[in-house]
C-alpha cells in the first residue's frame, strides 16, 4: 500500500498495527518493546527501548544535518517551525 502526496510523490504506507508488529516481533531486536497501555487494558503500546531512542537520536540529528525533506524552506524558517513544534509538543505533555 501506498500513500499520495503532493507532486505525485509516494511513500510506503502501512497500518499502525503492522508496525507495532515489525518493530517488536524480532526477538533479537533490543531497539523497541510492547508496553501494556496505562489506562486502556485492550491496547498494547510499542515503545523504544533507550537503545532504540539513541538510535532515533542519530538518525533525527543525521537527517536535520543534510537538511531532509526541507526542500527550499530557509533555515531561518526551519528553526521558527521546529521551536513552535516543541512548544506544542511541551503544552500537550508530548516532550519529557
Amino acid at each position: 500500500m501506498t500513500d499520495e502526496h503532493p507532486g505525485g510523490a509516494r511513500r510506503p504506507y502501512a497500518r499502525p498495527l503492522l508496525w507495532s508488529a515489525r518493530m517488536t516481533d524480532n526477538p533479537a531486536s533490543e531497539l523497541s518493546a510492547r508496553v501494556p497501555h496505562p489506562t486502556y487494558r485492550r491496547t498494547i503500546l510499542a515503545r523504544l527501548t533507550p537503545e532504540g531512542d539513541k538510535l532515533a537520536e542519530r538518525a533525527t540529528r543525521a537527517l536535520a544535518d543534510i537538511g531532509y525533506g526541507l526542500g527550499d524552506v530557509s533555515a531561518t524558517t526551519a528553526s521558527q517551525v521546529t521551536a513552535a513544534l516543541r512548544r506544542v509538543r511541551q503544552a500537550v505533555g508530548d516532550l519529557g
